[in-house]
């Protein structure tokens, strides 16, 4: 009998910590609030390499800018992956043919297709989500506003380090 009463309290007290279920969870940058009217509808313009990194890239830069715009109206995100987990990507502007390049190198994704790692952007916001190691440490979740010319970091969530056995 004792035992049931210790577990009863056990549970109640773990109840007692848990937040109410109407309270607010830590908010994050939606999608939603960085929305872009712009819309590029016409034919991609040739990609600009101005970077010896983004000349080394030319053929997936020169690939991916034929597709049209896919992030902020009128941008280009364009991927390449960099091994098993590993993703980089430059930005390509479908109206001027300028390409810029990434907030960093590359980002590792330490569980693949679990969320929150990964990249997520839409083709009406100008918000990209970065889930993931970036260059094999700080872990986390970054979220990064497209200016139109640089990038704007606006909200960071840290991940645990994820430790090969």
């Amino acid at each position: 009998m004792a035992v049931k009463h210790m577990c009863l309290f056990v549970m109640l007290a773990f109840l007692a910590q848990m937040p109410p279920a109407n309270s607010v969870a830590l908010a994050v940058p939606e999608f939603e609030a960085y929305a872009t009217s712009e819309t590029f509808l016409g034919k991609p313009a040739l990609p600009i390499l101005t970077t010896p990194r983004q000349r080394s890239y030319r053929t997936t830069i020169l690939l991916g800018a034929q597709n049209g715009p896919n992030f902020a109206g009128r941008y280009r995100i364009i991927m390449w992956g960099c091994g098993s987990g590993c993703v980089g990507f430059f930005v390509a502007d479908a109206q001027t043919g300028r390409v810029y390049d990434a907030p960093f190198d590359y980002v590792d994704f330490p569980v693949w297709g679990v969320h929150p790692y990964g990249l997520e952007f839409k083709d009406d916001s100008t918000l990209l989500r970065v889930g993931g190691c970036l260059h094999d440490k700080n872990c986390g979740v970054y979220y990064y506003e497209w200016t139109g010319s640089q990038w704007k970091i606006v909200a960071t969530a840290k991940l645990p380090e994820f430790k090969s056995k």
